[in-house]
């Protein structure tokens, strides 16, 4: 057993040793990384107008679009709600852009309220200025491969494109368009 000289001595140790924790400022979480800030670009409110194209998943016809784009908390994602009228009729949707460290690449989770491409989970990558995000999954008992580029054109206004991967490995576009920051 210590000496009761030692055991002050202790007792004084642990104090001086706990003080500086207790006065200390609790961390919280990190920043966002650059990867995540770099998504900052989508944020604020877009129209934009397009053209779907001769396709086996929808009719043919033009198309209107308007999103709102906000910081989820903590600004690691970014968080979409749209609304627009295409040639099925008007639809709502929903889109969370994120990035993942681990796999270091950009993720989108998408749904929307229309037929053809309810739900989507995209991997993605950006160079330069261009998105490209690529996803896999069954339309019509068919697994399609597509993807979807968006272009910026400076920092209010971007080109979109849909792309569906044929049997033969080519690209043909489903959709494009053009949208654009509204201030």
């Amino acid at each position: 057993m210590p000496s009761p000289a030692a055991r002050r001595a202790l007792a004084v140790l642990s104090v001086a040793l706990a003080l500086p924790a207790l006065g200390a400022e609790p961390k919280g979480p990190p920043p966002p990384s650059p990867e995540q800030k770099r998504m900052g670009w989508l944020v604020g409110k877009w129209k934009g107008t397009g053209a779907v194209k001769e396709n086996p998943f929808m009719p043919t016809g033009t198309l209107q679009t308007s999103d709102d784009c906000a910081w989820f908390e903590g600004k690691y994602a970014v968080v979409c709600r749209g609304s627009g009228k295409g040639p099925v009729g008007p639809m709502k949707s929903i889109g969370i852009m994120g990035w993942n460290a681990e796999e270091k690449t950009y993720v989108w989770y998408g749904l929307d309220s229309t037929p053809s491409a309810s739900t989507v989970v995209a991997r993605g990558t950006l160079e330069g200025s261009t998105w490209t995000f690529v996803d896999e999954q069954r339309m019509e008992g068919k697994l399609v491969r597509s993807r979807y580029v968006m272009a910026e054109k400076g920092k209010d206004a971007y080109d979109f494109r849909w792309e569906v991967q044929g049997a033969d490995g080519t690209w043909a576009t489903v959709m494009e368009g053009t949208s654009r920051r509204v201030r």
